[in-house]
């Protein structure tokens, strides 16, 4: 009787989750290009801890530095684990540099959830949006780590 619940269990957790889209975005950096979903997206070009973006015409559009603070905890091989988090530039006047609690291929993916690129074209409006939906103060957090 119990391996039979098990079964139906199973069958319906199955059949639930073949009905559900798959919404995971794949965000890949190839050749100075943001690749989602194997297709080009916007380019990108990679100094130091920054990535400076532009939309597929050459048009800059952001800035984002990878930031990470140590957390004080250890791997098996004794190394510190560092957590990563990026502050987002946007190319605009009244738009303010802030930090996001995501690393960089994340912020990308974000972008692209949130369209702040429409057509090859950047969206202001849809920037400040997102700033207000995922600005989060990591740097102040950091001294916090225990």
């Amino acid at each position: 009787m119990k391996g039979t619940k098990y079964i139906l269990f199973f069958l319906l957790g199955g059949l639930l989750l073949s009905f559900q889209k798959d919404e995971r975005v794949k965000v890949r950096f190839k050749k100075g290009e943001v690749l989602i979903n194997d297709i080009a997206w916007s380019k990108f070009n990679d100094v130091g801890t920054k990535t400076f973006a532009q939309t597929l015409s050459g048009e800059a559009y952001v800035i984002v530095t990878l930031l990470k603070y140590g957390t004080k905890k250890y791997d098996a091989n004794g190394r510190e684990i560092n957590h990563l988090y990026s502050e987002i530039k946007f190319d605009s006047d009244e738009l303010t540099s802030f930090e996001v609690d995501l690393d960089v291929g994340e912020v990308f993916r974000q972008f692209y959830r949130y369209k702040v690129l429409n057509n090859d074209v950047f969206d202001s409006e849809v920037a400040k949006e997102f700033k207000k939906q995922l600005e989060d103060n990591v740097s102040e957090r950091r001294f916090q780590t225990k």
